[in-house]
């Protein structure tokens, strides 16, 4: 089992409520609930620099992969899951990332929603 997190594009803050009905779209394999937009990828690039590509690390990475699995990534959304034990580590990464990307962030795990700010 993995801790997940899910990433995309909203216009308006959403509640959890809202939140979890997409999360659970985007897990059903449809993307068709959120609008494409290309900061998700970017979001992703600026990860990879932290938390190393599972499927090209680096030899001196090996020891510094966190994923689960590789990044369900594309322009509409990030399904990204990582081990329990680098939960809290990388949940901190990834909100930070979406704010300063504008983008919108849920935590299935905890019911959390973190809106970009709006100012």
């Amino acid at each position: 089992m993995s801790f997940d997190l899910y990433v995309w594009h909203e216009p308006t803050p959403i509640t959890a409520e809202r939140a979890l009905l997409v999360c659970q779209s985007l897990a059903d394999g449809d993307d068709s609930v959120v609008q494409p937009d290309p900061r998700n990828l970017a979001l992703l690039d600026d990860l990879l620099v932290g938390f190393p590509d599972p499927d090209d690390p680096d030899d001196d990475e090996i020891d510094d992969i966190v994923w689960s699995v590789s990044p369900d990534a594309n322009e509409y959304r990030l399904i990204l899951a990582v081990g329990w034990s680098r939960a809290d580590s990388f949940s901190r990464a990834v909100f930070a990332l979406a704010r300063k990307h504008g983008l919108t962030c849920f935590d299935p795990q905890r019911n959390e929603v973190h809106n970009p700010s709006t100012s």
